[in-house]
């Protein structure tokens, strides 16, 4: 705390409010002020004082959200160019401190088209002198709508002309051009920016401008420590051993360990009101995923901001958003078992980190086994004296996190080039219906027995009546949301009460509760998929019955139906995940023959390297031998441009593992070892399978090369091709040399191209 001079001759006491990640901002709130709610703050730097307001016009009141947002990007922009300003004019300045206020209008969108072709924002920013010497910066409704462009003008000028205001006393003062060209010295990129414009079109978006999104909180590191320090010892003894080992021995113990976390989370929530609880979760899910468009929608900006910190920092809050998904859902469907219908208490925040905590405990651990089981982690299990569980996980440094830091950079990357496409391009009106195929229109219907028109309406339908509600989540029979929709004109109408009934997640007694429709997999909590959850089923039931009480959460229900229609599309899904034979089978069709997509797309590739690369030939075909062992099709061959190599390529679109026990399985799969069958018959692998072809093809080179027209027996190389970053990329339990992997963009480094071709 100190205090700074205000131009009225009195001091006032200010406290650092921007502490930033990347070091100390000169940016200072004036505490007094802040008291009596007014956005006041200073940038002290070498003797210089500068202070900001941002004030209503007392015309036509704008948010004081909004307000703030100026007045925050305003100060984050002179506390980034203050630096460069005084090297270039502080011999030029006076001293004393200078102040200037802001006023602004609200845009509403209506100018966009006009906008992205103005050049200069400036005209649309007003500069004045008040008759008592108060300088006033007002930023208009055009100004606002500026925001849009790509290149970010608009803050720029807006910047220009605070500092303008600020520095316009005295007869050396720098002029605007001056002013302009020191603000591109300090900050050189067009993308620095501090606020964001955008239309509000989607689920997410309108629940966020109409206030029904709460603020986001992650999983306080006070609470997971709370939960985890000494949680071994509240049902194990010392005597019975710090140290398990052996496959067998882990198990046990993990499972008992799962059993007790379990046991304690469901008392702690046996003591809160049902609804209460399950509404608060669900919309702290809801913040977490607002929180996840926030930062994707910034990420262009942040970049230009803090470099390549940024994405570092994109990757830890995604991580933090994750943690807290998971975890509300976990709540909610136990919740919805245990906690009381009438009575008990309301979950206060800390209440819910300390849930939140023992839920990933409980997810980790049930994690924890299959990675053992698979031969990835050792199966040696330690308890610390501190009563914490330790194992070695290091494996999944080499493979979960390479690939989870690739498949988000990724993402980043595209988000980044959205927000400029968007920004660049007016929104043109989307086409009437959804252009599917009958084929998975039947498959849609048979699932979910209503149109797909109906059911990707659902979520905006359901968003109409929380606005109605003012509420962003909140329970009602299911009655009533029936009735809701067919009142709605504009909502298809069908079986609204059979597709209602096919998304609720049943209720039971209690959360062990076996029941004809549950499977294992159900009570898995570890597991991602699980049919009987809330991404499958995101009308959660709180009461019994013919017409149960049901959550409504906007977000949970457009996630779950989008992530519905996706992974049907894709064939991603496993095949009890869908309630239809008709799904399962439309959903691995389009497994097949997105596949073979795949393969071609691979060997398009390859050919535009300068290769000769083809299709789905089988071992017999290229050798023009039989075989004893039926070695399937390689997927993609290859021909080098000098014809001395040929490459046995196996192409896979696999999706990226989101989870430990998800790598295990697919490190599982792709070992290069036989594994036992249901049947405890020794098979091959997937990628013992692809060993095989190529070792064969490669014990065969002189035929093979005599078959294809070769000058000499080829060399023959493996390669596994994928199209979403895969643990085996980044390491391989079993070293082999034709075992290798590479996602399909990084081909070209790969695979040798042929002259001329960059």
């Amino acid at each position: 705390m100190r205090a700074l001079p205000f131009p009225d001759g009195t001091f006032r006491k200010v406290q650092r409010i921007d502490w930033g990640p990347d070091g100390l901002k000169p940016v200072y709130g004036s505490i007094e002020d802040a008291i009596a709610q007014r956005l006041i703050g200073a940038i002290a730097l070498r003797g210089q004082v500068w202070w900001v307001e941002a004030v209503q016009d007392g015309t036509e009141p704008v948010s004081f959200e909004w307000l703030y947002q100026v007045w925050n990007a305003a100060m984050q922009w002179l506390a980034e160019v203050a630096p460069q300003i005084l090297d270039d004019f502080g011999n030029r300045l006076g001293g004393g401190p200078r102040y200037v206020c802001i006023e602004t209008e609200e845009g509403n969108g209506t100018q966009r088209g006009k906008i992205l072709g103005d050049t200069d924002p400036v005209q649309h920013i007003q500069a004045s002198t008040h008759t008592d010497g108060t300088r006033k910066v007002r930023l208009g409704a055009q100004w606002i709508e500026a925001l849009w462009q790509t290149e970010n003008k608009a803050e720029r000028a807006f910047a220009v002309t605070l500092i303008e205001q600020l520095l316009k006393d005295g007869e050396s003062r720098p002029t605007r051009d001056e002013i302009a060209q020191s603000v591109w010295r300090g900050i050189p990129s067009p993308d620095w920016r501090w606020l964001h414009a955008g239309e509000v079109k989607s689920v997410m978006e309108r629940m966020s401008a109409g206030g029904l999104i709460e603020k986001f909180r992650k999983i306080p590191l006070s609470a997971s420590s709370l939960v985890k320090c000494g949680s071994v010892w509240r049902f194990h003894s010392r005597s019975d051993g710090y140290d398990f080992k052996g496959e067998e021995e882990c198990r046990g113990f993990l499972r008992s360990y799962y059993d007790f976390v379990l046991s304690e989370l469901i008392e702690q929530i046996k003591g809160f009101n049902r609804e209460q609880l399950i509404e608060v979760s669900a919309q702290r899910y809801q913040a977490a995923r607002d929180e996840q468009r926030i930062w994707r929608t910034s990420i262009r900006a942040l970049r230009s901001i803090r470099g390549q910190a940024a994405d570092l920092a994109a990757m830890q809050r995604q991580n933090e958003i994750n943690a807290v998904q998971r975890a509300s859902k976990t709540i909610c469907e136990i919740a919805a078992c245990e906690a009381p219908d009438s009575g008990g208490a309301h979950a206060s925040r800390e209440d819910l980190d300390e849930m939140y905590a023992r839920a990933l405990l409980l997810f980790g651990n049930g994690q924890l086994y299959a990675t053992i089981r698979a031969g990835l982690v050792p199966p040696h299990l330690k308890i610390s004296p501190g009563g914490d569980l330790m194992s070695d996980r290091s494996v999944f440094e080499k493979t979960m996190l390479p690939a989870t830091e690739r498949h988000h950079a990724k993402a980043l990357d595209e988000a980044a080039d959205g927000y400029a496409a968007k920004s660049e391009k007016p929104a043109t009106p989307q086409q009437d219906g959804i252009p599917w195929d009958k084929d998975f229109r039947k498959a849609i219907e048979a699932e979910f027995s209503t149109s797909a028109e109906a059911l990707v309406d659902l979520a905006p339908a359901l968003l109409q009546l929380a606005e109605k509600r003012g509420e962003g989540a909140f329970t009602i029979k299911r009655s009533e949301i029936v009735a809701w929709l067919e009142g709605n004109k504009e909502y298809p109408q069908g079986d609204i009460a059979a597709l209602l009934e096919r998304l609720t997640l049943k209720r039971r007694e209690n959360w062990g509760k076996e029941e004809d429709w549950l499977s294992p997999r159900d009570l898995d909590l570890s597991r991602f998929d699980r049919p009987n959850s809330l991404i499958n089923r995101p009308l959660l039931a709180v009461s019994d019955g013919d017409d149960p009480t049901v959550l409504v959460a906007p977000m949970i229900i457009s996630d779950a139906l989008m992530y519905a229609v996706g992974t049907m599309h894709e064939g991603s899904m496993h095949g009890e995940f869908w309630s239809s034979s008709e799904a399962r089978k439309y959903a691995g069709r389009r497994a097949d023959e997105l596949g073979r997509e795949f393969e071609d797309e691979v060997a398009d590739t390859l050919n535009g390297l300068g290769l000769q690369a083809s299709t789905r030939r089988t071992v017999n075909d290229l050798l023009q031998q039989g075989s004893d062992t039926d070695l399937g099709d390689v997927d993609v061959f290859a021909i080098s441009a000098d014809q001395s190599r040929v490459w046995v390529i196996e192409a896979k679109n696999l999706r990226l593992c989101r989870t430990e026990s998800e790598v295990a399985a697919r490190m599982t799969e792709y070992r290069g070892q036989s594994r036992p069958d249901r049947k405890g018959v020794e098979r091959p692998d997937k990628m013992l399978r692809h060993l095989n072809r190529v070792r064969h093809l490669r014990n065969h080179a002189q035929e093979l090369g005599q078959r294809l027209g070769l000058p000499a027996a080829p060399e023959v190389e493996g390669l596994m091709v994928v199209d979403a970053p895969q643990p085996m990329n980044f390491h391989m339990l079993e070293d082999d040399r034709d075992a290798q992997s590479c996602m399909l963009d990084d081909l070209k480094s790969i695979v040798p191209v042929g002259p001329g071709v960059r």
